[in-house]
């Protein structure tokens, strides 16, 4: 509100007052905050797994109209001074559990160098984690 327009800052700031009342009331009340229920929420794709750097999640394919369950490596390295990102997807339906679990373990313990739990061990924890 102008202050020279309605006679200074106090009469001002009451009229803006009285305008947010007038407004707020022929409004109504806000509407009710949305909750987050399993319904509203995004499915979360990237599973966590249990396993560092190994995620699982499934996925529909188009062609075939079915939910794959797929394993995913990432891992950071450096190489000549930089830091190098990798990443290895397989899918089970493809490679059965146990092999695709295997190369993307394999594949971020060579990439990363840090030592991985062998396939079985890694499914069985993955198992209690995604609800297989």
């Amino acid at each position: 509100m102008a202050f020279k327009k309605h006679g200074g800052k106090k009469k001002a700031r009451e009229l803006a007052i009285r305008t947010e009342k007038n407004m707020e009331e022929s409004l109504g009340p806000p509407p009710p905050a949305r909750k987050l229920g399993d319904h509203a929420k995004k499915p979360n794709r990237n599973t966590s797994t249990g396993v560092p750097g190994v995620r699982a999640f499934y996925l529909k394919t188009a062609k075939r109209k079915k939910t794959v369950l797929y394993f995913t490596a990432y891992w950071r390295t450096w190489k000549g001074g930089k830091r190098v990102t990798g990443t290895l997807q397989r899918s089970a339906d493809e490679h059965g559990i146990l092999g695709a679990l295997g190369q993307v373990l394999r594949a971020r313990e060579a990439g990363s160098g840090i030592p991985m739990p062998t396939p079985r061990a890694a499914w069985i924890i993955i198992k209690k984690k995604i609800n297989y």
